[in-house]
């Protein structure tokens, strides 16, 4: 893995702006977090949870591993042409539980957020599902992360404050398709603080 090479794909990436004109926002989508893309695409549930506790060590090298390779992808993201960088997570607090979420995620999504805010960019990251169970972590998350997708009704998160003064909000994925003012509208300004 160390020695797989990452580079930009300007030229998709502007192709794909060119076609969507001003009828949107062109994302920069990256990979999930080392421990969601374990979690939903190399080990799954089980077999991750057995492998915490069977063998931690290689666990842990192994998330360390694809770390290292997400952070030189996200150098190369803060440089694109992309306003907002989205990273399709997939959370959802019924299997990615608040220990490793905290220990895990909030580390990865908070140095990863603070390198694209200094890039003037914005980290949204998908969380989806019952996320009851993280939303006081989530609130951790930023300076500029913000959390997008559907977000199960009455779980305390909608329009809960993050640290860099963005606001949570459940927002449709449909949603992404519209332009900056209906975008804004349709999230509560949840992205009011990235434009």
């Amino acid at each position: 893995m160390s020695r797989t090479p990452s580079s930009p794909n300007y030229d998709a990436f502007l192709e794909a702006r060119g076609n969507l004109g001003t009828d949107g926002v062109q994302l920069a989508v990256v990979d999930r977090s080392p421990f969601q893309k374990t979690l939903i695409e190399l080990c799954g549930t089980e077999r991750l949870h057995f492998d915490f506790l069977e063998m931690p060590e290689v666990v842990d090298e192994l998330l360390e591993a694809l770390a290292c390779k997400q952070d030189e992808a996200y150098r190369i993201v803060a440089e694109f042409p992309a306003e907002v960088v989205w990273m399709v997570d997939n959370v959802t607090g019924d299997i990615t539980e608040p220990r490793m979420f905290e220990k895990h995620c909030v580390p990865f999504y908070n140095r990863q957020a603070r390198l694209l805010h200094d890039a003037g960019k914005l980290l949204a990251v998908h969380f989806d599902g019952r996320m009851r169970p993280l939303k006081d972590l989530i609130a951790c998350v930023g300076p500029t992360a913000v959390a997008v997708g559907e977000i199960d009704q009455g779980c305390g998160l909608s329009g809960q404050h993050l640290p860099g003064g963005d606001v949570i909000e459940a927002m449709p994925v449909a949603g992404l398709e519209q332009d900056r003012d209906d975008h804004q509208g349709a999230t509560g300004g949840t992205l009011q603080n990235a434009w």
